[in-house]
Formats: structure tokens, C-alpha cells, sequence
């Protein structure tokens, strides 16, 4: 699947430019950090397994959108990977920093699997967006079941691994956390 490679490509150079974003440009880096994360402050409050329905849900949500408006000729997936990818480069910089690199460590466990996750997701909706144009080219390309073979894709590899990714997050990361501390 030459998709898994382009979005992974993308990922990767994200990843490094907003590493290198963010040891350049420290406080515009930490204000970005920050300003993300604040939005997402009242979720503290929550228990548990609403804080783990809230990721499920919003990581399920972006990926499948992801692919599925990867229809408009893969765009889609690519930006969301690269933004994604750039957002993580700064966080792993501006942590590194203010709290050493074991930080990083510890949100890896439910990485490993998100990560991929969002790539595999992304990937099927860049090969949607080629079909996609090449029904505009006149080519044969079945869009009505490339569709529903992403759709079925989806539920079989990308959701279980975000159910659980969120799972490690929520129940696994904050018993790690204090530990690296």
C-alpha cells in the first residue's frame, strides 16, 4: 500500500520540523504546547472512563474524517498528518526541555499505537483520493466500494488500536507519569 508510505513520509518530516520548530523558537513553541493543551483542561475533572470515551471518541472522529474527505484527492489525510506530526515535534521539544525526555517516555505506550493508527486511517483516505481522481480522469475506479472497503478497514485495524490507545492513556499513562518524574 503505497498510501501507508506517503502519509508516513509526511509524518516523519512533520515530526522533525516541529522538533526543530520548537528548540528554534522555544516561547512561540510553549505558547503553541500550551494553548493546546488548556483547551483541553476541563477534561481533568472528568472519571475515568468518560476521560477515556472523550479520546476514543475525538481520535476515532478525527481519523475516520479523515479518511473518508481523503476523497477530495488525498489532501485531506496529508494535512491532518503533517499538522498532527508538527504539534507532536513541538511537544516532544518544549517537554523535553521543561521536564526531561522521560516525559516522552511516558506518553510512548499509548503512541505506539495511536500513531499508527491515525497513519493506517490517513493513508486509506490518500488511496481514496487517487481513485477518486482517477475516476476524474476517465479511469475505472468503483468509488461506492473503495468507500465501504475503507469503512470496513477502518473498523477492523484503526479502531481497535485507538480503543486501545485511549485505554493505555487514560488507565495505564497516569500510573507511569509519577514514576518518571
Amino acid at each position: 500500500m503505497r498510501g501507508i508510505l506517503v502519509v508516513t513520509v509526511f509524518f516523519v518530516l512533520s515530526l522533525f520540523l516541529g522538533y526543530a520548530f520548537g528548540s528554534l523558537y522555544e516561547k512561540r513553541a510553549s505558547e503553541l504546547v500550551n494553548e493546546t493543551f488548556s483547551s483541553f483542561k476541563f477534561v481533568k475533572e472528568w472519571e475515568s472512563y468518560k476521560i477515556f470515551l472523550f479520546i476514543l471518541a475525538n481520535n476515532a472522529t478525527k481519523a475516520f474524517a479523515a479518511m473518508i474527505l481523503g476523497l477530495f484527492f488525498g489532501i485531506i489525510p496529508i494535512l491532518f498528518v503533517v499538522l498532527n506530526g508538527f504539534l507532536i515535534g513541538c511537544v516532544v521539544s518544549v517537554f523535553g526541555k521543561e521536564m526531561g525526555f522521560g516525559i516522552v517516555l511516558a506518553l510512548l505506550p499509548h503512541g505506539i499505537l495511536e500513531i499508527p493508527a491515525v497513519l493506517i486511517s490517513c493513508a486509506y483516505g490518500f488511496e481514496l483520493g487517487i481513485l477518486f481522481y482517477r475516476k476524474l480522469r476517465n479511469s475505472y475506479a468503483d468509488l461506492n466500494y473503495a468507500v465501504i472497503s475503507s469503512i470496513k478497514k477502518f473498523l477492523k485495524i484503526p479502531l481497535p488500536m485507538l480503543i486501545v490507545a485511549a485505554f493505555v492513556e487514560t488507565y495505564i499513562t497516569p500510573l507511569i507519569l509519577p514514576l518518571i518524574r
